[in-house]
């Protein structure tokens, strides 16, 4: 089996480290582009498994489903390219959304802050909750299949920065 599928998984971890709150490099403005190319690397992973370690197909499409973070990645991702769910892997009404708070002085937006949410069968999820469960899924996915679990040196960086806080 090939190892090329960790390209793709390292790509997805860059993501979610440009979505954590201590992320110093991640501005509010782009936050929600992070959560967009997040999901859908993440989500992306699986062609990669299946073309690039030989995992079978309907194993990674099986496991997916039966994965409420990863079906609900790749409902995301279908309404990202749709802009509706055609085949819902979740639910046909998930979708995300950019929740914002402002702080004003003398009638202008001072601070904003935006949070991103995720609502599929009526519940709401924090979107960061959500990638965090995502590659938790993907890592238990590998360990299941033997497949080995990169470590990044971005990972060690953003660790570093987070325990001098």
């Amino acid at each position: 089996m090939s190892q090329e599928y960790i390209e793709q998984y390292e790509r997805m971890k860059r993501w979610y480290y440009r979505l954590k709150p201590s992320n110093v490099f991640s501005s509010n403005g782009n936050r929600d582009d992070f959560y967009y190319a997040f999901f859908i690397t993440c989500y992306h992973l699986k062609d990669w498994l299946i073309k690039k370690s030989g995992v079978n197909s309907n194993v990674v499409e099986n496991y997916i489903k039966n994965s409420t973070p990863l079906s609900i990645c790749a409902d995301l991702c279908i309404y990202f390219k749709h802009t509706k769910i055609i085949s819902a892997r979740h639910s046909p009404d998930t979708k995300g959304e950019r929740q914002g708070i402002a702080e004003m002085s003398n009638g202008l937006p001072t601070v904003m802050c935006f949070d991103c949410k995720i609502t599929s069968k009526g519940k709401i999820y924090d979107a960061f909750k959500l990638a965090e469960d995502c590659i938790e899924e993907w890592d238990k996915f590998l360990k299941n299949n033997l497949l080995p679990i990169p470590e990044l040196l971005e990972e060690k960086i953003f660790q570093c920065f987070e325990n001098e806080q």
